[in-house]
């Protein structure tokens, strides 16, 4: 497809006649679009100013309308004459005249009315000639006026009253109803405007009588005993939004935040809807059912968008046309919050300057189609000295490099391009085989240092680097040297000559028996710079000699000897330090007897050919280099983790050396799961180095959270152990009692008051009682025993005696026991009874979460004490099993939590990234019911379901545990049948674990003898 496209060419003097009408049309285009821009800004601008102009109108009529009634409104509640309530048909009330003049003067005014706490009612209605409210009330045709009222009658039943008068107040009619279903108190108007201290206006709404929208405004009487109220129709706003001239097809309306037509030019806002009962549905028309598109679309878009939409033009797409809108927030000052929109077509304000642009575009077309044959006819004058030079560069693409008839241009610059095209010729001639020679050994070096960059294999990146610089140079043999930087020497690493068949070294496997060249001089220490490799190893320069047999600055004997004995001639040397950036020479590359392209005969090593081969060198150095670094890292961290993994163990004589050997045991598990061809595991195997690797690295880590641990935990052998065994402090007190006891005996013989017998029993049942006690609670210390009720039952009593106490319990103490301290800086009233074992406040080291409790992407779920340590005497003595507390056991399982912690700290690579959860999985069971995420068996890799197995294993076996005996194989093995029936450990891996005999291998390295009894593997398998 790209040969295609640029076969299409045009010729000069289509390409002059192209770009002339092209800048015709470019400027005209430029001056369209600057007009087009300039106008449409002016039109915006207009229409901007229009918007502002009616929206400020629109909301200035509103706020005065509103304020004239609410003046109205607190006027007429604080007349006094407004409090006393009609009587009858309302016509002899005082305020009657107020109320006909105020609907009469404002022409916005539909009514005005009183409404009385009593039910009592009085209205004054305008009908301004209107025959739909005339129709609606049943007035005569002269009716100016319409009076309302609501009264009782001697009786107290509730009548209302209609009086119809004209403009002078003549009374032209009336009718009576009987118990009108009106009731004012429980109008909305009536209980708001009760409630507030201000006028106050109601929600826009359907006048139930007249069916008219508006809304009232309400202030209760001055003695509170009623409600004055205004209804103001909005009939008068929408017929003044209709005189607003927005544009020819432009709009405008008001709606309120529940999308209601408030008010609009156009169309009725009220709604009908027969409900089939006497009174009709009527509410406020809906944008959604208004049947304007506009209407719609602006609401719509108010109510999708939350910012950016008052006080703005906005640009909409209504019926797929573009519309200008603003919209502005009426504000709420009266109480009510209505938006204003106003909106027009866009082609209302941009329509002229449209039909502006349309005639100045035909305009320039016209003269463009007069321009354009006159602009073809010059150039192409012009072209034709251009149209031959041009077939000449066809022939010279082609390579077609044969004379040609002669031609010249009388334009300077043209008759300089002919001479430049003949010597053209020549060179690409010369130059174009050489480029194609050069351009292979381009592509040979990069992907070469491709190559180099990928492979991992020392000894084949070696032979690569060697084989890839022999092929470059074309070179018929050559030697590479690795430096040998412990004995200051250049180790011979491959040899090759073709023509004499020697290949030795590197991945052949065929030993090199040559000395090392070294780089000083054994007696004098002096650099040697007789070899030509030593030299370029020690000044880091390349070398390049033509011919050995000419050159006196190195001695080549070696070489000649070698020629002899080989029947060979070493010709031409090229010699090239492998040095890395700002690195030492880790490598001389050493090339010998050039060869010509296609042909046998032994040639100098070119510069250019020199420069490729160093080019190769750099990237080899490098490549060699980092394998040196990544082997050097490597080790180090190997050694690192192994180093941590020893302190671990070195730490406490309870881990042993079980960070050492757990990961030999999970890798001689892993090999068999990997060396299994069915079942299970017929899908794992560790494929490279770095699964190995991970696996390894993850295993020597299992356990790096001990370093946490404190040891007085790990180390805990009786249950008052902390940092040292606190049964000694309980000794010393069982002492002071017993000295007491004998003090107050011999207390006693002195007075003569007492039978020295009796005394004498006494001492001797109190001694007894006393060791018997102490006895007691040193077996409990032991934890040998499980504790029953009867046996805590007894520590208590034995902790409830009591001694007295003559020293200050908080001298000596540091500053964190100090705070720490129940009755720290109280001063004590000595001497002081407490009792013999206690659990004091100061006993209690308070929790401090540090977060990683609550880290979700860890997953723990294990349950936390509430404090950290509880040292308190009689809570540890009281440990039902063993010696550790709940808060104790928590903390060595906590362990887990810290290896989990620390792994995911560390910057792992890609190949690595299981590290966390293989190390931190080996306290999980098959049924989640380990620690400390309780994941299940299909949560689990099989490397980590390898090292559960691994560290159970090896932690039942370990013969250098102080605090138990070492178990032997047959012991371990049933053990682990029960953990595997109880869903604890994988019942494949185990059966696996005994079908390989890496039980029996495992044991022979690192059991005693005594614990390698026989087991018969058939009793422990799954049942199938």
């Amino acid at each position: 497809m790209l040969y295609r496209l640029t076969k299409k060419k045009i010729t000069f003097y289509i390409s002059i006649a192209t770009l002339i009408v092209m800048i015709v049309c470019v400027l005209t285009g430029l001056h369209l679009w600057n007009s087009h821009r300039a106008s449409s800004r002016a039109a915006m601008n207009m229409a901007d100013r229009l918007f502002d102009e009616i929206t400020g109108r629109v909301v200035g009529r509103f706020y005065l309308m509103l304020g004239s009634v609410s003046v109205l409104t607190d006027s007429g509640a604080n007349m006094p004459n407004m409090t006393e309530e009609p009587e009858y048909d309302g016509l002899s009330h005082d305020s009657l005249e107020f109320m006909i003049k105020s609907v009469e003067n404002f022409d916005y005014i539909f009514s005005i009315y009183i409404g009385y706490s009593s039910g009592n009612f009085l209205q004054v209605i305008a009908s301004r000639g209107s025959h739909e409210i005339l129709a609606t009330y049943g007035a005569p045709e002269d009716t100016s006026f319409i009076v309302r009222s609501i009264t009782r009658d001697s009786d107290g039943n509730r009548k209302q009253y209609w009086r119809y008068l004209d403009k002078n107040r003549r009374v032209t009619g009336a009718r009576t109803g009987e118990s009108p279903s009106y009731d004012p108190r429980k109008r909305s108007w009536y209980l708001e405007g009760l409630n507030h201290d201000n006028s106050i206006f109601t929600d826009p709404y359907v006048f139930s009588s007249s069916r008219k929208p508006g809304i009232t405004c309400a202030h209760y009487l001055i003695n509170r005993g009623g409600v004055f109220g205004v209804d103001v129709t909005l009939d008068n706003f929408s017929r003044f939004l209709k005189e607003q001239k927005v544009s020819d097809n432009g709009t405008l309306f008001l709606f309120d935040h529940s999308a209601r037509i408030i008010a609009h030019p156009s169309e009725s806002q009220v709604l009908v809807q027969p409900s089939g009962s006497p009174q009709d549905e009527i509410h406020l028309l809906t944008a959604e059912e208004s049947g304007d598109p506009t209407v719609k679309g602006i609401t719509e878009f108010y109510f999708r968008n939350s910012e950016g939409r008052f006080d703005t033009n906005l640009n909409l797409t209504i019926e797929n046309k573009p519309w200008l809108v603003r919209m502005s927030n009426m504000g709420a000052k009266y109480g009510l919050d209505q938006i204003i929109a106003v909106a027009a077509p866009i082609t209302d304000f941009t329509g002229h300057i449209r039909r502006m642009e349309a005639n100045i575009f035909l305009f320039s077309l016209l003269m463009l189609l007069l321009v354009v044959p006159l602009v073809f006819w010059i150039s192409r004058k012009i072209s034709r000295t251009l149209m031959l030079l041009s077939s000449e560069a066809l022939k010279i693409q082609n390579f077609d490099f044969s004379d040609s008839e002669p031609f010249d241009s009388v334009i300077k610059e043209i008759h300089i391009l002919i001479e430049a095209f003949s010597l053209m010729k020549v060179t690409i001639r010369k130059r174009t085989d050489a480029l194609y020679a050069t351009q292979q050994k381009l592509e040979k070096l990069v992907e070469q240092g491709i190559a180099l960059a990928a492979e991992r294999d020392i000894k084949r990146l070696v032979e690569m680097i060697f084989l890839a610089a022999k092929e470059l140079a074309h070179a018929d043999g050559g030697i590479l040297y690795i430096a040998d930087t412990k004995n200051d020497s250049l180790q011979i690493e491959i040899i090759r000559t073709d023509s004499l068949g020697i290949s030795l070294g590197g991945t052949t496997g065929e030993k090199i028996t040559f000395k090392p060249i070294p780089l000083y001089d054994p007696e004098t220490g002096e650099k040697n710079k007789k070899h030509v490799a030593s030299f370029s190893t020690l000044t880091g320069q390349s070398v390049n000699i033509d011919d050995i047999s000419t050159s006196r600055d190195f001695d080549f004997e070696y070489v000649r000897k070698f020629d002899k004995k080989n029947r060979y001639h070493t010709r031409s040397v090229l010699t090239v330090p492998l040095k890395p950036r700002q690195g030492d020479v880790v490598g001389v590359l050493q090339l010998f007897n050039a060869k010509n392209e296609g042909s046998e005969d032994v040639a100098p090593f070119t510069g250019e050919v020199a420069g490729f081969v160093e080019a190769l060198a750099a990237q080899a150095a490098i490549a060699l280099d980092n394998q040196h670094l990544v082997a050097a890292q490597r080790e180090l961290f190997n050694s690192f983790i192994q180093l941590l993994a020893g302190a671990i163990d070195a730490k406490s004589p309870y881990t042993g050396g079980h960070c050492t050997r757990v990961p030999e045991l999970a890798a001689m598990l892993a090999q068999a799961a990997h060396d299994t061809k069915g079942g299970q595991f017929q899908d794992f195997w560790l494929k490279t180095d770095d699964d190995w690797r991970e696996f390894r690295v993850a295993a020597w880590l299992h356990d790096c959270g001990k370093i946490t641990t404190p040891e007085f935990v790990v180390d805990k052998s009786t249950k008052l152990q902390t940092i040292y065994n606190r049964i000694h402090e309980i000794r010393t007190r069982f002492e002071v009692l017993l000295r007491d006891t004998e003090l107050d005996y011999y207390k006693k013989l002195v007075t003569g008051e007492h039978d020295r017998e009796v005394l004498e029993k006494e001492l001797d049942s109190a001694r007894r009682q006393l060791i018997d006690d102490f006895q007691f609670l040193a077996g409990c210390n032991i934890g040998g025993e499980f504790m029953s009720d009867e046996k805590v039952q007894r520590v208590r009593e034995i902790a409830s005696r009591k001694w007295l106490r003559y020293f200050d319990n908080r001298l000596g103490l540091s500053n964190e026991e100090l705070l720490n301290h129940d009755n720290a800086g109280t001063p004590e009233d000595l001497p002081v009874e407490e009792s013999l074992l206690s659990d004091k406040p100061e006993h209690v080291t308070r929790r401090d979460l540090n977060g990683f409790y609550e880290n979700t992407d860890f997953g723990f779920r294990m349950d936390i004490p509430d404090v950290l340590y509880n040292s308190g005497e009689i809570y540890n003595l009281c440990i039902r099993k063993g010696t550790l507390t709940e808060e104790e056991r928590f903390k060595i399982n906590e362990h887990v939590i810290q290896t989990i912690v620390m792994l995911n700290k560390l910057p792992f690579p890609k190949s690595m990234s299981n590290v966390s959860e293989i190390a931190g999985s080996h306290h999980e069971t098959m049924i989640g019911s380990g620690y400390p995420r309780r994941l299940k068996k299909e949560d689990m890799s099989v490397p980590a379901r390898i090292m559960v197995i691994a560290d159970i294993f090896e932690a039942l076996t370990a013969s250098d545990r102080p605090y138990r005996k070492a178990k032997t194989l047959s012991e371990a093995l049933r053990i682990m049948s029960f953990m595997r029936n109880d869903q604890h450990i994988d019942h494949e891996l185990f059966d696996l674990f005994l079908t390989s005999n890496v039980y029996r291998q495992y044991a022979e390295k690192h059991l005693e003898p005594e614990q390698i009894d026989e087991v018969d593997i058939d009793q422990y398998l799954s049942v199938q």
